[in-house]
């Protein structure tokens, strides 16, 4: 039997998210329907119900919050899943969305793992919901039909009629029942006897119109089971009631799936921990708790597995998801009972501590965490070795929300992440201070980018044996309206970690491509003039690294060989695999390729052969160091002599006096380049320098 093909509503103003949203569920199986506001939405979801809907909440026409509030009245509409795509994360969006009839949320930028993982949750939770409301409709015509358990209660004479039902439902078919009322009430539950009793005293007092309870009666196998029970009093001319009856159905089966549902919202579905919305809860429970006992301490730990990416990239989800798990059981068994261990998603965990007696003691339990996960672990063939970046946040007046608390223990963890893997690190004031200070050089980044405040300057690369030009480096500046001109150092750590680097070097390569061939068309460049670029490990990382080289090339109509890229090792290192398939498809296009900053790291020539590489650039440390340094510039000369023999040449970067560049020619490097021939010069200062830059003499 081929099941029907799901359907899939998305609505957001936003044409590229729409496109890109639509394109990742198409990949999924869906049949995808696209509105480009709120009003479209309801229209195409009143004409055909899709099984999910993406929903953006700020839309023209009809916004997100009414558009869903309007398919929530439609015929059938209550079940569907409503997943709202908003940049908006504070608690009144939120809140305002739920109470909408949104289903959940996701956040801007897209993480498209993880929404494949939730999507799948949300239809799940939306088809058990169904099947619920459909179960529920099933026992009312049980009902009808008598085959619920009835009873008759006599309340004149105190005595009660049980069906046969009734009795099939406990197990007693087969055994005697008395007509006594303690049949009933004798099986219910001690926890749920007292309501039943109130709510049957409100009804008979004549303050209710119809008696409604639910509660749990113990069967003859011991087992407990929900019951519905509802029932009517008959009341004599004076209005006292003289009888009454009913019915119980078993729920039991509803109950279950609620309890499911209930424990599917609050918990991980790969390690069944508490997810962030029931960590959030129980940790704002924990502030309202310091609040009103002043001996009362806590604390959160927020953990991220090193290098998880990586374990995901290399061997796959599977695995992956495997390491997850056995880091859970790992962290789990070094905590005590009273404290809450959360999975936030990803490779990110929590873990709330109460009643702790110091920092000496987070320390010890960080210590056991760290040896215990560091464990070596063996999944499937391959070896692991995890470890955690751990920041930690201490109780303490100045928090009143969760979020607050996350935030600054998630800034202490990136803290303990800078200083390598298996680190940990206390948040402090300063931490909130340099984290609000890099939120602001990134959303002055972003506005910088979207203004056309970066501009290029470019430095010549100087043949030693000729002095003669033979291109340029593309070096970045920032024109920041406030700061002046600023070089990388100032901001591409930054750009880097809110990922902004990927746009910006994206623009760097087309507006140098752009800048080679308008230098070309104006005067006559000999075969061998170049532009060179450099590229971050985030933005070599890309999968569409390559296309956007083909791409920039093309829109430009730059030859490929008036092109090079510079990476550094590290790029290399993080896998080499990957790295020499996709440094194998640059060469293919005719880009030549160099490794930028070689000697600045721990650094082997083992590591580039094979690969292929077209020259190097050495460290300038190595130039400034003096001569008297022999048995350094001996080695650097020996390393030199390698690199030629791998058929790579040597670029010298960073000369600033004659001394450097005399250094230079002894260590036979082909190419120079700093500022004792120039300093890098605005675009239109480069066609003077290819008419007369030969020659140079340091003047």
């Amino acid at each position: 039997m081929t099941l029907p093909t799901p359907t899939a509503l998305v609505a957001d103003d936003d044409e590229t998210l729409r496109i890109l949203l639509c394109q990742a569920l198409a990949n999924w199986g869906f049949d995808v329907m696209a509105a480009r506001d709120g009003r479209e939405a309801q229209e195409l979801a009143g004409k055909r119900l899709p099984d999910v809907i993406f929903m953006d909440l700020m839309m023209p026409v009809l916004d997100g919050y009414q558009a869903s509030r309007a398919i929530r009245q439609l015929s059938d509409g209550l079940d569907i899943p409503i997943i709202v795509v908003t940049g908006h994360e504070d608690l009144e969006s939120i809140e305002t969305a739920y109470e909408a009839g949104v289903t959940d949320f996701i956040t801007k930028p897209i993480n498209w793992a993880l929404l494949k993982h939730r999507l799948q949750f949300v239809l799940r939770a939306s088809r058990v919901r169904r099947e619920l409301r459909a179960s529920e409709q099933r026992y009312a015509l049980a009902a009808q039909g008598a085959n619920d358990g009835l009873w008759d209660w006599d309340l004149v004479h105190s005595n009660m009629h049980y069906s046969l039902r009734w009795k099939q439902m406990l197990g007693l078919e087969n055994q005697a029942v008395s007509e006594d009322p303690s049949e009933w009430f004798r099986r219910v539950h001690p926890d749920d006897l007292p309501r039943l009793q109130n709510e049957l005293e409100i009804h008979l007092s004549g303050q209710s119109g119809h008696f409604e309870n639910e509660h749990r009666m113990i069967a003859t196998d011991g087992s407990y089971h929900w019951m519905l029970c509802r029932g009517l009093a008959v009341r004599d001319d004076c209005g006292q009631p003289v009888r009454m009856a009913g019915s119980n159905s078993d729920i039991t089966r509803r109950k279950a799936a609620e309890a499911q549902l209930a424990h599917d919202a609050s918990h991980d579905a790969l390690t069944g921990l508490p997810n962030r919305m029931l960590f959030t809860d129980r940790l704002q429970h924990a502030i309202g708790m310091a609040q009103r006992r002043p001996d009362y301490a806590f604390a959160v730990l927020f953990m991220d597995i090193d290098r998880f990416k990586v374990i995901n990239d290399s061997l796959g989800h599977r695995i992956g998801d495997q390491v997850i798990l056995v880091v859970a059981a790992r962290i789990s068994a070094c905590t005590r009972d009273n404290a809450t261990l959360a999975r936030l998603g990803g490779d990110e965990f929590t873990l709330l501590i109460h009643d702790i007696g110091g920092p000496e003691l987070v320390t010890e339990l960080i210590d056991r965490i760290q040896n215990a996960v560091a464990e070596p672990l063996r999944v499937d063939s391959h070896d692991l070795r995890p470890s955690l970046s751990i920041g930690v946040a201490f109780s303490s007046d100045n928090y009143q929300s969760a979020d607050e608390m996350l935030r600054d223990s998630d800034t202490a963890m990136y803290r303990a992440k800078k200083m390598g893997k298996g680190h940990f690190a206390f948040f402090d004031g300063e931490m909130h201070m340099q984290a609000l200070n890099t939120l602001l050089i990134e959303a002055e980044l972003r506005t910088g980018l979207a203004t056309g405040q970066f501009i290029l300057r470019y430095q010549p690369i100087v043949c030693m044996g000729s002095l003669r030009t033979v291109g340029v480096e593309a070096l970045l500046r920032w024109q920041h309206p406030q700061r002046g001109e600023l070089v990388p150092a100032d901001f591409l750590s930054s750009a880097e970690d809110s990922g902004l680097i990927v746009p910006l070097g994206r623009w760097v390569l087309r507006e140098a491509c752009r800048q080679m061939k308008a230098w070309e068309q104006a005067v006559e460049l000999a075969d061998d003039w170049f532009v060179s670029i450099n590229c971050s490990s985030r933005e070599f990382a890309q999968p569409s690294f390559v296309s956007d080289l083909e791409k920039s090339l093309a829109e430009s109509r730059l030859s490929a060989a008036r092109l090079r890229i510079e990476i550094t090792e590290q790029v290399i290192a993080a896998n080499r695999r990957l790295a020499e398939a996709k440094l194998r498809e640059i060469r293919g296009l005719g880009i030549r390729i160099g490794i930028d900053d070689f000697g600045s790291a721990s650094s082997t020539l083992n590591g580039l052969e094979n690969l292929p590489i077209d020259y190097l650039k050495i460290d300038r440390s190595f130039l400034h160091a003096p001569d008297r340094a022999h048995d350094r510039f001996e080695l650097m000369k020996a390393v030199v002599d390698l690199v030629h023999k791998l058929e790579m040449s040597v670029v010298g970067e960073g000369n600033e006096t004659g001394d450097e560049v005399a250094r230079l020619k002894r260590l036979s490097c082909e190419f120079g380049q700093g500022n004792y021939f120039l300093e890098a010069v605005r675009a239109e200062e480069v066609i003077p320098l290819i008419l007369h830059g030969s020659g140079w003499t340091g003047d």
